[in-house]
């Protein structure tokens, strides 16, 4: 296995520094902004040799695809749900927070992505806030397992985000889930932004009436 420590909690400006010494290769994010918010996001391998030398990757947020290696797809030609959305019907109230948060929930927490022919299961474990990428088929041990940062408490300091990959994962693969991984978690921090928004919009309408 191979894990990778992020060195920032910002994921789309950050180093991925091996947590073994004996790794030879890691990573950088960087991200572009303007005027519209997030542009490009590019993931650049160190190694200057080898398979990983030319496996630069990158998400551009506004022609929604991604790039590894030199080849670029589309968000919508890779990706697609698994389940659907629940019906929110009625009008805003405290009872529409369970299903709003429901809703949301079925849109980001699994979907399937496929790479060069291998699809992987991407689901978020909320029960203790962490990602797999699973190959193929849901009895299969992930191929990577991604941790968010937890946060510092009882005078701890606070433990980076990490990803894990399995034995056998080819470096694009590697370039491409970290993509899907990042992509993954930027997108449910902004749906929990979003739920957040919407319970206190909820909560002082109904205070309010």
């Amino acid at each position: 296995m191979s894990k990778y420590l992020f060195g920032d909690a910002d994921l789309l400006n950050s180093t991925l520094l091996p947590a073994h010494p004996y790794y030879w290769v890691s990573y950088s994010t960087s991200t572009t902004s303007g005027f519209l918010g997030r542009k490009v996001t590019t993931l650049t391998p160190s190694a200057s040799f080898n398979a990983y030398a030319t496996l630069g990757a990158a998400i551009n947020w506004r022609e929604e695809t991604f790039e590894v290696g030199g080849r670029m797809k589309k968000w919508e030609d890779l990706t697609h749900k698994t389940g659907g959305m629940f019906s929110r019907q009625g009008p805003p109230g405290l009872h529409s927070v369970h299903s709003f948060y429901t809703d949301t929930l079925s849109i980001h927490s699994k979907r399937e992505w496929t790479w060069s022919d291998r699809t992987y299961m991407v689901k978020f474990h909320d029960h203790d806030d962490h990602w797999t990428a699973t190959l193929d088929a849901a009895e299969n041990p992930p191929s990577a397992v991604f941790t968010v940062r937890k946060m510092a408490k009882s005078g701890k300091p606070p433990e980076p985000a990490n990803i894990v990959f399995a034995p056998g994962v080819s470096p694009e693969d590697m370039a491409f889930l970290i993509l899907v991984i990042i992509y993954s978690e930027t997108k449910r921090v902004e749906r929990d932004e979003e739920i957040a928004d919407f319970v206190k919009e909820v909560v002082s309408g109904v205070v309010s009436g």
